[in-house]
Parts: C-alpha cells; structure tokens; sequence
C-alpha cells in the first residue's frame, strides 16, 4: 500500500506557490540592484551565507539540488561566488532554476506528485516525503533565505520594501 503525503497538492497550486515566492524574491532582487553594487559581496557577521550574493545562491543552488535529486540527478558541486560576480548574472542563473523545476514540476502525474517516495533523497533528513512535499520544503527555505537578506540589507544601511507574499 502506499503512503500518500498530507495532500493533495495539485499542479496548479505548486506552481502558483512557487511563482510567489520567486516574485517575492525577484522583488529583493530588486531592491539589491538599488544599492551599491559592492554591497552585493559585502559580509554580514551572523549569517551562514556572510554576503547578499552568497544567500541568492544558496537559494538557487538548494532549489537546483532537491529538484534534481527528485528526477534521480547526482548532486552537483557548489556554486562559486565568483562565477556569479554580478547580479545580472545571478538573475541569469534564478530564471534557468525556476524554468527548470517549472518543468519538473510537470512531469509528475498528479498521483505521482502526492505519493511518498520509496526512497529519501541523499542528504534528506527526517521521514521520508513526496515530491511535492519536497517542493513545499524548497518554497519555505527560499522564504527563510529572503527573511535573512532583508535583515542583511538593513544591517548594511539599505531597509528593503516589504517583500511578503501576503501582498499578492
């Protein structure tokens, strides 16, 4: 018998989900072009990402990997901060991630989506889950990320507009 997630999650709602945060984050990504271009690469003590570009990777390279592990992909290396010495770049690289889980997102069925996988994901901790409950968990860890840049950027003198999807 198989384990079904606390779903239904639908294609329709995940897309949407994932549309809103990305806008959400398109909108930091904003207000980060408003400022000082060095303050890009400027570290904040406190935070595990120290730099604002070092935070969008992460979230870029997070949403890569968990997607990829979903269609069976092996982890592929760290992003290198110095490949990305822009934010043009790093925009770049966002619409290629979103395009790309945009389009994994379609090849589950709907049953597909909501079932529990039969194996977790390496480096997935705790009970294993379905896709889309995968997918939920990449949304919310890109939302904590844009809580930590907004602190980052008040902290370098530079508030951000609210950014928060209950806007929308």
């Amino acid at each position: 018998m198989t384990k079904v997630s606390t779903g239904p999650f639908t294609h329709e709602g995940l897309e949407r989900l994932h549309a809103w945060v990305h806008d959400c984050l398109d909108e930091m990504i904003a207000h980060v072009d408003t400022m000082p271009a060095p303050l890009l690469g400027t570290s904040v003590p406190g935070f595990g990402h120290a730099t604002l570009r070092e935070q969008l990777l992460h979230v870029l390279q997070v949403e890569t990997g968990w997607m990829g592990l979903l269609r069976g992909a092996p982890p592929g290396p760290a992003w290198d901060p110095s490949d990305y010495p822009t934010l043009t770049r790093i925009v770049a690289a966002k619409r290629d991630v979103v395009a790309t889980t945009r389009a994994d997102l379609a090849a589950f069925t709907p049953e597909t989506l909501n079932e529990v996988l039969t194996k977790a994901p390496d480096g997935w901790r705790g009970e294993v889950r379905s896709p889309a409950f995968v997918l939920l968990h990449v949304l919310t860890h890109a939302c904590h990320h844009k809580g930590q840049m907004a602190t980052m950027c008040r902290q370098l003198g530079h508030p951000p507009p609210d950014t928060d999807m209950q806007r929308i």
